[in-house]
C-alpha cells in the first residue's frame, strides 16, 4: 500500500479535483522520474525550431566524440539509438545505480566510448527503452550549448508557455515527500537493517532522463498551457517521448521508491497528474496510475 499519494485532474475550464494523502500536499516538491523525458524531447524540438540543430544531428556533430552514426537526436528521443537500457554496473533494484554518475564520470566512461557502449549499429525497428540514451542526449545538449540541462529546459520549454521556470528544478530525493524506510538484510547469520533511499538521478546527465522536480499543481499548470497554446511539449509533435493513443497521451515514471504519471486529452483539453511515494520498490508508476484512475472515476472526467 502506498505511503503517500497525490492526484489531480483538471478540465479545460479549470475545474477539477485533487486528492492528497500522507506527506503530499499542494506545496510538496516531487521528482517526476521518467516523466522528465517529455521535457528533454521538447527541448530538442525547441532547439530544432530555433535552427540550432536538426533531428538528424548526430552526437558526433554536436560534441565531437566518436559515436555510432545511429546516435542522432531523433533516434535517442525515440529509444532507437542502440544505447543500453541501464548504465554500466547496474546491479539491483534496491541499490542506487545513478547517483554516482557525475558529468565527469559520464563523459569519461560513456561519452568517451560510445562506440563500445552502443548495442546496435542500425536504428532499432522496435524501440528499446533506455535511460542511458536520454542521458547521452542530455549530456550532448549540455556540452553543445555549454549550459546545464535544467537551464535549457527552463528557457526553451517552460518560459515560452508562460509558467514560472523557477518552479521546476533538478530535485534530489531529499526534496521529495518520501517517508523514512528500512530494509532487513541477512549477512553472516545476522539480520541487519539499513536505510532504504530512493535513486538519485540528480548528480549528472541522468537528470534529463528522470530528475525533473516540481509541485503537482505546477506540472498540471504546464500541461494546461501546452494543451491551450501548443509548442514543443505538445504530444502532437513527433518524435516525442509521449505514449499516444488517439487524443489521449501519457507518460509514466518510476524510481525505486516513488512513481508518477501524467495524462492529457487533446480533444477535451483535460489533464491528469499523480505522484506516489512509498509502497513496493519499483511499483511507483503503477500505484500512481491507480490513484489517478480512482480520482478520474470519482469525478467522471474523461482523462
Amino acid at each position: 500500500m502506498a505511503a503517500s499519494v497525490a492526484a489531480l485532474v483538471r478540465g479545460a475550464d479549470g475545474s477539477g479535483r485533487a486528492s492528497w494523502t500522507g506527506a503530499h500536499g499542494p506545496d510538496a516538491v516531487v521528482c517526476w522520474a521518467s516523466v522528465t523525458k517529455i521535457f528533454t524531447a521538447a527541448l530538442c524540438h525547441a532547439l530544432v525550431d530555433a535552427g540550432s540543430l536538426t533531428s538528424r544531428s548526430t552526437v558526433t556533430e554536436l560534441v565531437g566524440v566518436d559515436a555510432p552514426p545511429i546516435m542522432t537526436v531523433q533516434n535517442l528521443v525515440e529509444h532507437r539509438a542502440g544505447a543500453p537500457v541501464l548504465p554500466p554496473g547496474y546491479s539491483h533494484l534496491t541499490e542506487d545505480n545513478y547517483g554516482a554518475w557525475t558529468a565527469q564520470r559520464f563523459d569519461e566512461q560513456v561519452m568517451g566510448r560510445l562506440a563500445d557502449v552502443a548495442t546496435a549499429v542500425t536504428p532499432r525497428s522496435v524501440p528499446e527503452y533506455s535511460n542511458v540514451g536520454y542521458a547521452v542526449l542530455t549530456r550532448s545538449l549540455e556540452r553543445a550549448f555549454r549550459r546545464p540541462w535544467i537551464d535549457l529546459v527552463r528557457e526553451h520549454v517552460l518560459a515560452p508557455v508562460g509558467v514560472d521556470p523557477g518552479a521546476f528544478a533538478v530535485g534530489a530525493p531529499s526534496s521529495t515527500v518520501l517517508p523514512p524506510a528500512v530494509r532487513t538484510l541477512q549477512a553472516r547469520g545476522r539480520l541487519r537493517r539499513r536505510t532504504l533511499d530512493d535513486w538519485d538521478v540528480t548528480t549528472g546527465p541522468f537528470a534529463g532522463a528522470g530528475g525533473l522536480a516540481s509541485t503537482v499543481p505546477a506540472m498540471a499548470d504546464v500541461l494546461d498551457r501546452v494543451l491551450d497554446q501548443g509548442g514543443p511539449l505538445h504530444p502532437g509533435r513527433t518524435p516525442h517521448a509521449w505514449s499516444v493513443d488517439g487524443a489521449r497521451a501519457g507518460v509514466q515514471g518510476a524510481l525505486m521508491r516513488s512513481g508518477s504519471i501524467v495524462l492529457v486529452d487533446t480533444d477535451t483539453r483535460s489533464v491528469g497528474v499523480a505522484h506516489v511515494a512509498g509502497g513496493l520498490p519499483g511499483w511507483g508508476d503503477r500505484l500512481a496510475s491507480r490513484a489517478l484512475r480512482r480520482l478520474v472515476e470519482s469525478t467522471g472526467a474523461r482523462t
